[in-house]
């Protein structure tokens, strides 16, 4: 990269290069020649997932950033891919952790402390962080088709209708073997107002940020933590004791939290990351036009996420109620899916005229489309949908922050966006109220812990908590 820094360029030899040698070695080794023919099952889509994101995607941005940062810096990032790795394969394959000579395995009879800590605390920890990712990879994947021409009303469209294809066969291959109880017209109905309130939501969402950038929605996003506290406090999920100081750690984080996300969308600010060309003429612009932000575009952007926001913390609390009374995570977010489907169907068909635009070609608008249908509308809900049943919808909430710094970074990579000053203080401020949030909630689980294990004896409540851990865990 310092004797050609052409990253596309060299990636793609790199590419053709590998098939070159890998064709002969390969064909040599695997001599069944009927392995070579694949059928539309998970091998397919493990080697078009591979091909597409490792040996492309993640080759080209890893090429980027060692001509950029270098290799140690790169480097560092490898520990990062234990957390989605075990999010992942406890999620998807069921594999087991091995420390030393302990396992912990989700079959297992002898479920432990252990295991429902990990099962409880660090996976949920890291499939949110993984969410987080893939919905910022696709507001950024959004910009940038919108960019060349993608109406917002075909990609909300197509999402739901990608999204119902993937989730068909899993919703019918992966079905819990547990009894579930019979699902009833209320229950559909439910199903049924959530995609009409998702519907509402990515409609008002992709036109935030049409008006505004992945970097800003991002920054609203912090919102959400102080929305679905308040929400889950109106529904009684969430208990509030003015004088505790784990209640006012939270009230207080909300209050700040709202704070920076109106720093964010009110001052603009002079830019902090742009090019060089650019930092030369800032200097010449007067002082009062960085105090306020003058970009009517820039407010309506923040106002509308500021709304999308609110709804997905109404969302949130919604979901939760049916994942109590129906634990199914695939088969919910499949009839959700389909509902957003039906409903979108025919608003997107009125409102875009232009009935061409429907038709998608191979560019960064197919992309786009099923990078979202595929991972954010099913994968991504489905894991929302499991988080919110095992851990509920304030701890959901809470992971909405970590999306500015992953956004700042795709914005910058993929977009060329420039990153302002108001965002950065804005940030600063939504963080500290954040974790403000995250520790008065730390602080009122644990005083629940003592309180509960001051009220029993010591042998009755750890009997009754293995049982309890492992009818528990058995029935999750």
């Amino acid at each position: 990269m310092e004797v050609y820094p052409e990253e596309i360029t060299v990636v793609f030899f790199y590419n053709v290069f590998s098939v070159l040698i890998a064709g002969p070695v390969c064909l040599f080794a695997e001599s069944n020649l009927t392995s070579w023919v694949l059928k539309p099952d998970i091998s397919l889509a493990a080697i078009i997932y591979s091909g597409a994101f490792v040996s492309i995607f993640s080759a080209l941005i890893h090429t980027w950033g060692l001509h950029l940062k270098g290799p140690v810096y790169i480097s560092l990032f490898r520990p990062l891919s234990i957390a989605i790795a075990v999010a992942m394969g406890a999620i998807f394959l069921g594999d087991a952790l091995h420390l030393g000579s302990l396992e912990m395995a989700r079959g297992a009879e002898e479920e432990t402390v252990a295991w429902r800590y990990f099962y409880r605390d660090v996976v949920p920890f890291a499939a949110m962080v993984l969410v987080e990712c893939v919905t910022v990879g696709s507001n950024t994947l959004f910009k940038a088709a919108t960019l060349r021409g993608l109406s917002f009303y075909v990609f909300v469209f197509y999402t739901y209708v990608v999204g119902t294809l993937v989730l068909l066969p899993l919703s019918l291959i992966f079905k819990r073997s547990t009894r579930l109880p019979p699902a009833k017209f209320p229950l559909f109905f439910k199903i049924f107002l959530l995609a009409f309130l998702g519907f509402v939501v990515g409609m008002i969402g992709a036109k935030g940020i049409e008006y505004s950038s992945p970097t800003l929605s991002s920054a609203i996003s912090n919102l959400t933590p102080a929305f679905t506290f308040t929400l889950a406090v109106i529904f009684r999920m969430e208990q509030i004791v003015l004088r505790s100081s784990s209640t006012q750690a939270k009230i207080i984080g909300t209050l700040v939290s709202i704070s920076g996300a109106l720093v964010v969308v009110l001052y603009k600010g002079p830019k902090v990351l742009a090019a060089a060309s650019l930092t030369s003429s800032s200097s010449t612009i007067p002082l009062y036009q960085h105090l306020t932000s003058f970009d009517a575009s820039w407010i309506i952007g923040g106002l509308l996420l500021a709304i999308q926001y609110f709804l997905i913390s109404v969302w949130f609390i919604l979901q939760t109620q049916v994942m109590e009374v129906y634990p199914e995570e695939l088969t919910v977010v499949f009839l959700y899916n389909v509902c957003g489907t039906l409903i979108s169907a025919p608003v997107c068909l009125y409102l875009e005229k232009d009935l061409t635009s429907f038709l998608l070609k191979p560019d960064i608008s197919l992309a786009a489309v099923l990078y979202s249908g595929g991972l954010l509308s099913s994968f991504g809900l489905a894991i929302h949908s499991w988080g919110l049943h095992l851990k509920g919808p304030v701890y959901i909430s809470l992971f909405k922050p970590l999306s500015i710094v992953i956004a700042v970074a795709m914005g910058a990579m993929f977009l060329g966006d420039a990153l302002y000053l108001g965002s950065v203080i804005g940030s600063v401020i939504l963080s500290l109220g954040f974790y403000t949030v995250i520790w008065g909630k730390a602080r009122e689980d644990s005083t629940k812990t003592m309180a509960g294990s001051e009220h029993s004896p010591l042998l009755v409540t750890q009997s009754q908590t293995i049982e309890d851990e492992a009818s528990s865990l058995r029935y999750d």
